[in-house]
């Protein structure tokens, strides 16, 4: 739905900069301005697990409860990306905000790749490997 309105927006948007043509460049500036922003919004994709992602061990984009993917479990993708929810309220407060859920969840992945890091290193010392 969100993407259909997207193209919406462009089409009117390039509908309004061949109508106006010759006008004032304080206009034209405008609409270019409006039509860039429109390109660089966050779009927001309902995803549908897959056979290679039943099963698989995932932390809920929303209350980082930690599950197994289901076939019917709430899902979206943003930017090639899937995000996997509890339930579809999760899943709705994601999707209208997701530049704010996706910097939480990207800082805590790397804060656990960093204590990954260094448990490794903490066994290596300790084995001599």
């Amino acid at each position: 739905m969100r993407v259909w309105k997207l193209i919406g927006i462009i089409a009117v948007s390039l509908a309004m900069i061949s109508l106006i043509g010759c006008g004032k460049a304080e206009e034209e500036s405008a609409t270019e301005t409006e039509v860039e922003s429109v390109a660089t919004e966050t779009v927001v994709v309902d995803y549908i697990a897959s056979a290679e992602d039943i099963g698989t061990e995932i932390t809920c984009g929303i209350c980082g409860m930690k599950m197994a993917v289901t076939e019917d479990m709430p899902a979206v993708t943003v930017d090639g990306k899937n995000y996997f929810f509890c339930n579809a309220d999760e899943k709705a407060e994601f999707a209208a905000a997701p530049e704010k859920f996706i910097k939480a969840v990207d800082e805590a992945v790397g804060e656990v790749e960093e204590a990954v890091d260094e448990a490794k290193g903490k066994l290596e010392e300790a084995t001599g490997n």
